[in-house]
């Protein structure tokens, strides 16, 4: 894996990774994901809606500690 000027080369390490992590999510049959829009959760969900389609939910929480332009990129993010 190499990283340069924020980009990250696609090897088919990471490709094999992303694959199991579709197995594993595929096995669960079906799962919600905590959404905060942040790049780890974004990921998840990515890669849950590839593995489970409609099977899959995203949450997001609404707190006075979650900012409201937060709460709003995370509704624009994931329309489904």
């Amino acid at each position: 894996m190499t990283a340069s000027n924020n980009t990250m080369e696609i090897t088919p390490e990471l490709l094999e990774k992303y694959e199991q992590l579709k197995d594993y999510l595929r096995s669960l049959e079906s799962a919600a994901v905590a959404f905060s829009s942040g790049v780890d959760s974004t990921f998840l969900l990515h890669a849950s809606k590839a593995a489970l389609g409609s099977r899959i939910i995203a949450v997001t929480a609404a707190s006075c500690s979650f900012p409201a332009r937060v709460l709003n990129e995370a509704k624009k993010s994931f329309p489904w």
